[in-house]
């Protein structure tokens, strides 16, 4: 699905190859390369109905839900294309403007909430200190592809600080899909060290997507909770009975805080701010 956004504030014109109606690109060019390359007409007609708007036909590539292509590399000369068949539509490399990273909302969570909107842009301060467009399609954020292969930062970013910036926005786009089972294949300190990265802290932390949130937990440790998930470890502490082998009187630890044994065997977590750490003492129970 090719979805656009009216706004078009973060264009950078300045940097654009093509602008309509001051700049228009080659014909007779474009129908050589269209000869060399093969590349049918029919697959021009998404472009050709949208040329006068270089935002609708920037926001249909970096927000495309699939797989898309850019021949030629970091040339301008070329096209992206969509699909991986070879088959989808193209747009010409030179009909795509840059975006301006300094008009864009940055990238970084306030009182521990990372507020996210779908079709949007965001200026992510990588580890460089540099700040790169991403784009976010309302499942996935990543670096904004036209940028990452058109941009001026395209052939001087280091590979670990590429690395490091796609890893943290692998994590993000789990947490907005409201998983953590993505995360699993990470290290615990890695995911620790790049949810930092956006201002996310240990403790209770809030992911909102289009006005809804998702409650998750970061341990210490790097681990993540959902709320709901954590809920359960709290409602089997309260269901269980722990006198084997401890009295009445004795401490179970429960994300970081004790609870002692009641006559019944049962201890008493909250169900409402009981996180203060991932840490827990499970013992035996019967």
């Amino acid at each position: 699905m090719i979805r656009s956004i009216i706004n078009s504030s973060y264009i950078d014109n300045s940097k654009s190859d093509y602008l309509y109606g001051k700049k228009k690109i080659n014909a007779e060019k474009n129908e050589n390369l269209l000869s060399v390359i093969e590349i049918s007409k029919e697959r021009f007609s998404f472009y050709e109905q949208n040329k006068k708007y270089t935002n609708v036909l920037l926001n249909s590539i970096n927000f495309y839900d699939g797989a898309l292509n850019a021949d030629g590399g970091t040339n301008i000369n070329g096209y992206f294309s969509f699909g991986s068949d070879g088959r989808g539509q193209v747009i010409p490399k030179s009909a795509i403007p840059r975006i301006n990273v300094s008009s864009l909302s940055t990238l970084y969570a306030t009182g521990n909430r990372l507020s996210l909107s779908s079709n949007n842009y965001y200026a992510y301060k990588a580890i460089d200190g540099k700040s790169y467009a991403c784009a976010f399609n309302g499942k996935v954020i990543s670096r904004a592809f036209t940028e990452a292969i058109l941009g001026d930062d395209k052939t001087n970013v280091k590979t670990e600080c590429r690395g490091n910036t796609a890893l943290t926005m692998s994590i993000i786009s789990s947490l907005s899909q409201g998983s953590v089972g993505g995360l699993e294949i990470f290290e615990r300190s890695s995911v620790k060290e790049k949810l930092g990265n956006v201002g996310i802290e240990p403790g209770e932390f809030q992911i909102e997507v289009d006005g809804k949130e998702k409650t998750y937990y970061l341990g210490e440790d790097g681990s993540v909770y959902t709320k709901e998930r954590a809920d359960e470890i709290v409602n089997m502490y309260n269901s269980n009975t722990w006198l084997k082998g401890r009295n009445v009187g004795d401490k179970i630890l429960v994300f970081g805080k004790e609870y002692e044994i009641d006559k019944t065997g049962h201890i008493n977590v909250p169900t409402e701010g009981y996180w203060t750490n991932e840490k827990c003492n499970y013992g035996s129970w019967t």
